[in-house]
């Protein structure tokens, strides 16, 4: 009986320990550990001319070598770690006008200052586009290409134009989407923390158009080749047979295209619900004017003063609800030689 009753008295102690142990392993990472090394800007992401594609605020960070060092960023403090590590969300620096910018850090213990000036580059600005005459940047469009879709997916159509144009996506069904104009706020305004968005932050519009196109049927080569399966991992580098003619009455200076015709009077739309998705429609088709391949959908921008058209570069297959997903697997080859 003594023997048993040791047993158990051993056994709780040994469920006491464990427990005591795991949560004392649940309570929190280790404690960061202090460094005290001498001072020394490492900038990790972004990489030294790095291309950030972003056009207000972005992460950076990196080490000073001290725990105890000051850092600011562009004139901000930013937080330094014990182990001398950063990490902070700043607005991307002002571009110089030759798609360069940069981040220019200080670091500071007691009389030793370092400085570095760290360059990314940015996207090249837009060229604004003309209010007062349709215009349609060629670049801008998405999607392009080869594209295999459920039945019913949505496909997000985006593509810059004249601000304050009417702008609409013809398909050849006879329906029409109408694209909107999304607002961005004025240049060096946002002073983002974490995904909060100051209210006070102007919004202007942004010529840039977007809608969400349900899929139903198929367009481009997807209309001539039906059967065609998500494979040929090549398509994509082949030019859509939507793409845009070269001598079809429009001409293009620097990547935007420009059509004067007779402004089309379209009528309002309607908001017809298909599926679980409202999309604005107008089953009204307008003369196109332009002769594009057949089996193609037609971007067209209006303004009071003249209409632009040009095809949406967009090969779309249309593949039924019923089986499981496609998955495609790529790996690249490299020369081992």
């Amino acid at each position: 009986m003594a023997e048993r009753r040791l047993a158990v008295v051993l056994l709780a102690l040994t469920v006491t320990t464990g427990c005591g142990s795991r949560t004392a392993e649940l309570a929190g990472p280790p404690p960061i550990p202090t460094r005290a090394g001498p001072l020394a800007i490492d900038v990790v992401y972004p990489s030294d001319s790095a291309l950030v594609e972003v056009q207000d605020s972005n992460f950076i960070f990196g080490s000073v070598g001290n725990g105890r060092a000051r850092l600011t960023i562009d004139g901000q403090d930013v937080p330094v770690q014990p182990n001398g590590a950063f990490l902070a969300w700043l607005p991307v620096p002002g571009s110089t006008g030759d798609s360069l910018a940069h981040y220019v850090l200080v670091a500071s213990l007691g009389d030793d200052v370092v400085r570095a000036v760290h360059t990314i580059r940015t996207p090249t600005p837009s060229m604004p586009l003309p209010r007062d005459t349709a215009t349609i940047d060629l670049t801008s469009v998405t999607p392009q290409g080869a594209w295999w879709v459920r039945d019913g997916e949505e496909i997000p159509i985006r593509v810059r134009a004249s601000s304050g144009a009417s702008v609409r996506l013809h398909l050849p069904t006879g329906d029409t989407l109408v694209l909107s104009e999304g607002r961005a706020g004025t240049a060096g305004s946002a002073r983002w923390i974490f995904g909060q968005i100051p209210a006070s932050l102007n919004r202007l519009p942004s010529g840039v158009f977007e809608g969400r196109l349900v899929a139903r049927s198929p367009l481009g080569r997807g209309q001539l080749n039906p059967s065609l399966g998500p494979v040929p991992a090549t398509m994509s580098a082949v030019e859509s047979y939507c793409a845009m003619p070269a001598d079809e009455g429009m001409t293009a200076d620097n990547g935007l295209a420009v059509s004067q015709t007779d402004s089309i009077g379209a009528a309002e739309p309607e908001v017809v619900k298909r599926g679980a998705t409202e999309a604005a429609v107008d089953t009204a088709t307008p003369d196109m004017g332009l002769e594009f391949p057949e089996g193609c959908a037609v971007i067209e921008v209006a303004t009071a003063r003249d209409t632009s058209r040009m095809p949406l570069p967009l090969d779309l297959w249309v593949m039924p609800q019923q089986g499981g997903p496609v998955v495609e697997l790529r790996e690249e080859l490299s020369d081992l030689g």
